[in-house]
């Protein structure tokens, strides 16, 4: 069964492809708090789908996954796709991998090709060295210390292919701090704290952060909810922690950005979630020398 996106324009923020059918067998999902998730599954596919994540796409098995975007297909075994980027999945019997990078992660920046880019393939064989990693994963036999290793291997790997980002804008640090102690604060606000007018601003985040700020707060709340999902807590209890009116808010803006309801993650009966609240504290952690 495969998951049908809305209309184009109603889609800009969504992340359908997330989370798939996959018959029988049942799909995974390693949750690493606000840095990402590893998400596999053994069939899977979806429509047009758009997420503020930069992603990256392995087949475990060495069978083809298909990726278009912008009217391009691209039919290979390592595939990136740059946040923002409109794309298409169609991954049957290809053991797949789906790895998210959020934006709060330190090589993030490192990820941000312009969405405009496309979808690009990589080298496989820069990854054979977590071929074994990867079917453990695929399989769900890797335990959560396991299962984040590898996926900040595999990030670190991929950005080694694409090229360096930019120099890092010193305001992106200003900005970053003021999320950290008010995740709700305006463009008004960092246009203050910056000294510079409420477009430039906007330009700066949208920038530093790969989304515009809207997007990336709303997307925030929903990376929150989910932390919180993984981990068994009630959905009513959710929506308060993070900033959601009740929980209907929260399942109406869970179902506009994924495609599903939350119940799909927190019933355990299609997709076995692993989680760790202990890795939550990597969020903070500092770059590597590369994303500096």
């Amino acid at each position: 069964m495969a998951l049908e996106s809305s209309a184009m324009e109603d889609a800009r923020w969504s992340a359908r492809s997330l989370w798939g059918v996959s018959g029988d067998a049942k799909d995974h999902l390693f949750w690493f708090g606000s840095r990402g998730c590893m998400f596999t599954s053994p069939c899977f596919r979806t429509g047009n789908t758009t997420r503020p994540a930069a992603v990256l796409l392995l087949s475990a098995t060495g069978a083809p996954l298909e990726v278009t975007t912008h009217g391009r297909v691209i039919r290979g075994d390592a595939v990136y796709v740059p946040p923002m980027c409109t794309r298409r999945l169609h991954a049957v019997h290809s053991g797949l991998v789906s790895i998210n990078i959020h934006a709060p992660h330190p090589g993030f920046r490192a990820l941000c090709a312009p969405a405009e880019a496309g979808a690009l393939e990589l080298d496989r064989s820069a990854f054979a060295r977590f071929d074994e990693q990867l079917l453990d994963a695929y399989h769900g036999r890797l335990g959560h210390a396991e299962a984040i290793e590898l996926f900040e291997a595999v990030v670190e790997t991929a950005t080694e292919q694409l090229p360096s980002p930019e120099p890092c804008d010193p305001r992106t640090g200003i900005l970053r701090d003021m999320l950290r102690r008010s995740p709700d604060c305006t463009l008004e606000e960092m246009a203050e704290q910056l000294n510079v007018a409420y477009t430039t601003a906007s330009h700066v985040f949208a920038r530093a952060m790969g989304v515009p700020l809207r997007s990336y707060q709303l997307w925030i709340k929903a990376v929150r909810a989910a932390a919180r999902m993984a981990v068994g807590a009630r959905l009513t209890h959710i929506a308060h922690e993070v900033g959601f009116v009740d929980s209907a808010h929260l399942s109406r803006t869970w179902r506009r950005a994924y495609g599903f309801a939350p119940s799909r993650i927190t019933d355990g009966m299609q997709v076995k979630v692993l989680s760790n609240t202990a890795l939550a504290s990597l969020r903070d952690s500092t770059p590597s020398p590369r994303w500096a």
